[in-house]
């Protein structure tokens, strides 16, 4: 009977993530390699108009990017340790990376500016989201200081295809998608505001090269950063430099050497669903629960039957259990 209601809930939780993937290849297969808007994609590396002659958009990731590991001043000498809590990764205290501290001198101080992230910023009012919105006050054109986002009252990150954005303050998109925030601020400030932004005036920075690729096809420009400092190839470490915030078009990861792949330009990847390894890591974390559950009872029925033992005489009597 256990066995039998392990295996039921095993079935409904597969046939919940099929129909996640499904519905989430429908949103995405039908994307256009070129946006609707005609946009024509640059060149790798050519650089932009001067920020003057056009509104502009800075997105930036929040973990890795805007910060650095938490506490690490060994390897990260030019982050700034504070006396916040960043609960990402394992948690710590929120170390800011050198552009988490300003980035007053890059072309973005000339943007509105916005956070695209994964995460969720340590949570509803957190001291990390009030410090977060203070330094990108300081130096771009922040328009709004509410948070949005499936994670806006606390972890509960999703695919952002689809997703309600009413601030360019997106918390809880996960990796992947998104692209789709960085659209979603567009309209909104187009909406609210009347600001019509290109998105070959629109930057996305990131430490994550999987979130890099899939502006590929969107006609925004997306650079990861990072690059020169790298937590198991994976993620960032020290977070982004002054340097990597450039307003060079088109779409750029890591050399190949600091665990990505080089330069490629707009409009070269198509938009991609999450993919199957993500999916099967989703169903295995779900499972767990199952699978304890078959275990107990399991244990429990073995434990039950080991109580007892069948003698000769046909009588049954209590048999001690080993500790």
């Amino acid at each position: 009977a256990s066995a039998r209601r392990a295996a039921l809930v095993l079935a409904a939780i597969a046939s919940r993530l099929i129909a996640a993937e499904a519905k989430d290849a429908v949103r995405t297969r039908d994307i256009p390699s070129v946006p609707k808007e005609g946009f024509v994609a640059p060149a790798a590396g050519e650089r932009a108009s001067p920020a003057a002659a056009q509104p502009c958009l800075c997105t930036f990731d929040v973990d890795r990017t805007l910060t650095g590991k938490q506490g690490d001043i060994g390897e990260c000498p030019d982050n700034k340790v504070t006396q916040a809590v960043d609960t990402a990764y394992g948690g710590g205290r929120l170390t800011l990376s050198s552009v988490g501290q300003s980035f007053c001198g890059t072309f973005c101080s000339q943007c509105y500016v916005g956070i695209v992230t994964a995460g969720d910023a340590s949570g509803f009012e957190s001291e990390e989201r009030a410090l977060l919105v203070q330094r990108l006050h300081t130096c771009g054109h922040l328009v709004s200081t509410s948070w949005t986002g499936p994670s806006a009252r606390g972890e509960a990150r999703r695919n952002c295809s689809g997703a309600s954005i009413d601030s360019p303050l997106v918390v809880g998109c996960a990796d992947g998608t998104k692209h789709f925030a960085v659209a979603r601020i567009a309209e909104w400030l187009k909406g609210e505001l009347g600001v019509n932004i290109e998105r070959s005036r629109t930057w996305h920075f990131d430490d994550r090269s999987n979130n890099i690729a899939e502006f590929g096809a969107s006609g925004f420009n997306a650079r990861q950063v990072s690059c020169k400092t790298r937590d198991m190839s994976v993620l960032g470490l020290c977070g982004a430099t002054p340097s990597e915030i450039s307003d060079a078009l088109g779409v750029s990861q890591c050399p190949p050497e600091q665990g990505a792949q080089a330069i490629v330009p707009s409009a070269v990847r198509r938009v991609q669903p999450w993919g199957v390894w993500s999916r099967l890591y989703e169903l295995w974390l779900l499972a767990l629960p199952a699978l304890a559950m078959l275990l107990i009872d399991t244990t429990s029925t073995a434990a039950a039957e080991a109580r007892v033992s069948p003698l000769s005489s046909g009588v049954l009597q209590d048999v001690p259990l080993s500790c």
